[in-house]
C-alpha cells in the first residue's frame, strides 16, 4: 500500500509542475472542458426533449424510453470494452517506464493496483462525463428530481469495472500469441467499424417519421430497431433495472438484480487480478519481441504517373496514415459520414412543406453549401490539421536538408486539396442530385466547392503549424488549434454564404416569377462573387506566407 500511495504522489507531483510551468495556457487550454462542457448541456437537453416526446405516448411511452436507454448504456459498454482495450495495452504492455518498474523490488500486484486506476481513468472518464446527463435527463423528464440521484451515479462505477475486467482478460490472453501492436490495430478496426456502423444504423432508421400522427404504424419496427441482447445477467439490463427502481421503486427483485450486479464486478476484478499474476510477466515478455515483414511498393507504382518529386510527398503522407490504425481507419467514417449526409437530402420530406418549390430548392442549395463547407472543414482538422504533428522528431533531416520547405508545404497543400475538391465535388453531385436545385445555383455551388477545397486545408495548415510541437505526439482531436481552425471555417462560411445570399435574392425572385433581370442585380452580384474572391483569395496568401514563416522558425 505504501508502494501505491507513493506512486500516486508522484504521479501528483508531476501533474503540478506541468500546471505551474504552463499558467500561460491555462486560459487557453479551458477552452476545451468548455467545449466539452456544451456536449454534456446539449446531449442533457435534447435527451430530455426526447424522452418527454416518447413518454407522451401512452401505450408505448415507457417501453420506448427503457429501450433507448438500454441501447445508449450498451453502446457504451461495447465502446468501454474496445477503449479499455487500448488503455491496457498502453499501461500495461507499452509504457516507457515499465522497464523502470519491472526492474525495481515492487510487486507485481502493485503495479496492477496502481497502473488498473490510470487505465480505467482514462478509459472510463468520457463514459462518466456522458453518462450523467443522460441518466439526469431520464429523471427529470419522467419523474421529480430526488437525491436518489446521486446513488445511480455510483452504480455507473461498477458498470465501468465489468468492461475492464473483460478487457484485461482479452489483451493478457492475446498477448502471450500476438503482438500488443496486432491487437491495438486489430480492436482500433473493430471500434471504428462498430462507430461507423452506428452512424449509419440511427441515420437508416428514420427516428424522424415517429414525429408524424400517421406513423404509428412503424412502432413495431422501431421496437426491432432498439431491440439489444436483453438476457437477464447482462450488465445492461441489470444497470436498467437498478436505475429504474431507483426512480419507481417498484421491482420487488431488486436484491437479486443489485447484488448480481455488484458480484459481476467484483468478480471479473477478481479474475482481472488472478489473470495478471499468471499471466502478466509472460505477455509483457513477448510484448518486447516484434516482427517485420516486406512488401513491395505496389502503391508507388501504382502513382507512377505523378512527377517524381510530388510522388514521394504523396507515398510518405499515405504511408502515415496507413501505419498509424487511427488515421487509416477513420477513413471508414468519412464514407458514413458521406452516407448520412446524401441520405438526408434524400429523405427530406419536400411534399410537407407549404414553401414553394423553387424557393425550398434554392434555400436546401444555401444549406447544402453550409453543411459541405462544415464536413470538408472537420476533415481538414482530422487529416490535414496534424499532418506536419505526425512528422515527429525526425522532421529535423528535412529542417536541415538543402531543401526549402516552401516546397514541401505546397506538395503537402497539394496533395490535400486535390482530396478535399474529390469529396467536395462528391457530395456536391450527389446532394444536387436529390435537391434538384436550379441551374444558376448548381453553377454557383460547384464554384464555391472549389472555394472551400482551397481554403480549409490552407486554414488547417496555419494553426497546425501555429500550435505545432514536434515533442509530443499528435493530438487526433485538434486540440485549441483544432478549435480555432473551425472557428475560422464557421466565419468563413457565415460571411461567404451571407453575402452571396444578399446578392442572388434578387436573381432567384426573378427567376422564380420568370421576368427579366435588371441590371443592377447582375451587377451587385458579380460584385459580391468579386469580393468573396479576393477576399479569400488574399486570406489564403496571407495564411501561406505565415505558415511558411512559422515552418522556417520551428525549433526541434
Amino acid at each position: 500500500m505504501s508502494h501505491t500511495r507513493q506512486y500516486f504522489t508522484y504521479r501528483l507531483l508531476m501533474v503540478r509542475h506541468s500546471l505551474s510551468s504552463r499558467r500561460g495556457q491555462l486560459a487557453r487550454s479551458a477552452l476545451l472542458p468548455g467545449f466539452f462542457l456544451f456536449v454534456g448541456c446539449f446531449m442533457f437537453w435534447f435527451l430530455y426533449k426526447a424522452f418527454q416526446f416518447f413518454h407522451s405516448f401512452d401505450l408505448i411511452g415507457e417501453i420506448l424510453i427503457a429501450r433507448l436507454l438500454a441501447l445508449i448504456f450498451f453502446i457504451f459498454f461495447l465502446f468501454l470494452i474496445l477503449s479499455n482495450i487500448n488503455s491496457v495495452i498502453k499501461w500495461f504492455l507499452t509504457s516507457d517506464d515499465l522497464p523502470f518498474l519491472l526492474s525495481n523490488p515492487v510487486s507485481t500486484s502493485t503495479i496492477f493496483v496502481t497502473r488498473t486506476i490510470e487505465a480505467l481513468v482514462e478509459s472510463s472518464w468520457a463514459f462518466f462525463f456522458f453518462s450523467i446527463p443522460v441518466l439526469l435527463a431520464y429523471y427529470t423528464a419522467l419523474f421529480e428530481f430526488k437525491l436518489v440521484f446521486l446513488l445511480s451515479i455510483l452504480l455507473l462505477v461498477p458498470y465501468a469495472l465489468i468492461p475492464y475486467g473483460i478487457a484485461f482478460f482479452v489483451v493478457m490472453f492475446l498477448a502471450r500469441f500476438l503482438s500488443p501492436k496486432l491487437v491495438k490495430r486489430m480492436f482500433s478496426l473493430v471500434f471504428v467499424l462498430l462507430a461507423a456502423a452506428l452512424v449509419v444504423i440511427f441515420r437508416a432508421m428514420e427516428i424522424e417519421k415517429l414525429a408524424r400522427p400517421e406513423s404509428f404504424a412503424y412502432v413495431y419496427d422501431y421496437m426491432r430497431y432498439l431491440s439489444i441482447p436483453a438476457h437477464p445477467l447482462m450488465p445492461t439490463n441489470l444497470l436498467i433495472e437498478c436505475v429504474s427502481f431507483l426512480a419507481k421503486r417498484e421491482n420487488p427483485a431488486i436484491a437479486v438484480d443489485l447484488g448480481f450486479f455488484l458480484s459481476s464486478a467484483a468478480l471479473l476484478m477478481t479474475c482481472a487480478y488472478w489473470t495478471s499474476e499468471a499471466f502478466y510477466l509472460r505477455s509483457y515478455t513477448n510484448a518486447l519481441v516484434s516482427s517485420r515483414t516486406v512488401k513491395g511498393d505496389v502503391l508507388g507504382r501504382l502513382l507512377g504517373f505523378i512527377p517524381a518529386k510530388a510522388r514521394f510527398v504523396v507515398l510518405k503522407e499515405m504511408k502515415n496514415l496507413k501505419r498509424d490504425p487511427k488515421e487509416w481507419s477513420q477513413v471508414l467514417l468519412v464514407f458514413a459520414l458521406i452516407f448520412v449526409y446524401v441520405y438526408n437530402f434524400k429523405s427530406f420530406p419536400r411534399d410537407r412543406t407549404a414553401l414553394p418549390t423553387v424557393f425550398l430548392e434554392s434555400m436546401l442549395s444555401f444549406l447544402n453549401m453550409g453543411l459541405l463547407t462544415f464536413v470538408v472543414g472537420a476533415i481538414s482538422v482530422r487529416f490535414v490539421y496534424p499532418s506536419f504533428q505526425l512528422e515527429g522528431r525526425p522532421f529535423w533531416l528535412v529542417l536541415t536538408a538543402p531543401v526549402e520547405v516552401k516546397y514541401l508545404y505546397y506538395r503537402k497543400l497539394a496533395f490535400y486539396v486535390t482530396v478535399s475538391l474529390l469529396l467536395a465535388f462528391t457530395l456536391n453531385a450527389l446532394s444536387n442530385h436529390y435537391i434538384a436545385s436550379p441551374p444558376f445555383l448548381l453553377y454557383l455551388s460547384f464554384g464555391y466547392v472549389v472555394l472551400v477545397a482551397l481554403i480549409c486545408p490552407v486554414i488547417a495548415f496555419y494553426f497546425g503549424t501555429k500550435y505545432l510541437n514536434l515533442r509530443e505526439p499528435p493530438n487526433p482531436y485538434g486540440g485549441l488549434g483544432g478549435i480555432l481552425t473551425m472557428l475560422a471555417i464557421f466565419v468563413f462560411t457565415l460571411l461567404t454564404l451571407t453575402l452571396l445570399g444578399w446578392s442572388a435574392y434578387g436573381i432567384l425572385l426573378r427567376y422564380t416569377v420568370g421576368s427579366t433581370i435588371p441590371l443592377h442585380v447582375l451587377v451587385r452580384f458579380i460584385v459580391a462573387c468579386g469580393a468573396v474572391l479576393a477576399a479569400t483569395f488574399l486570406a489564403i496568401r496571407f495564411m501561406r506566407m505565415k505558415t511558411i514563416e512559422q515552418l522556417n522558425r520551428i525549433e526541434l
